[in-house]
């Protein structure tokens, strides 16, 4: 069996680097002993690859410090299949405790009824009153009733 040898001929230093890569400029330099003196490539790719992407910045910097001021809620569904006729469940988290109450629905419309009943919980059972609930902004389950009761 003969050895294949393949030969390429590349005018211009940028798309060779582009077809082996993106090497590092001292790779690059191994490679081709004639770009010894060469200081930069000046590839974009490289240098965007190169780029930190910040994080997402915190909403607040300032953790609560008493249980049931922050409630964080989160509402997944619909399951393709359901359990017991339910295809959807809420969760509320207190941010101070991380204590979680999780609900099933059946419908995402009983979300209202499910809010105002763990509010309700809440103020009956610990006399607190939750000041900031948080969620993941999904506006498909968010309705004027809701924002109404969450605003009053």
């Amino acid at each position: 069996m003969q050895p294949h040898v393949s030969c390429i001929v590349v005018l211009s230093l940028k798309l060779l680097h582009d077809h082996l890569g993106h090497p590092s400029l001292s790779k690059l330099k191994l490679l081709i002993p004639i770009l010894k003196n060469l200081e930069e490539l000046g590839c974009e790719s490289c240098q965007l690859g190169k780029h930190v992407r910040s994080s997402f910045p915190k909403q607040t910097d300032k953790r609560c410090n008493s249980i049931f001021t922050t409630i964080h809620y989160n509402i997944w569904g619909p399951s393709r299949v359901t359990s017991f006729g339910f295809r959807y469940f809420v969760t509320f988290i207190d941010e101070f405790s991380r204590c979680t109450w999780v609900y099933l629905m059946k419908d995402h419309y009983e979300l209202l009824s499910i809010f105002m009943s763990f509010f309700n919980e809440i103020k009956n059972q610990f006399g607190r009153i939750i000041k900031i609930f948080r969620s993941d902004n999904a506006k498909e389950y968010f309705s004027s009733e809701l924002s109404s009761f969450l605003s009053s």
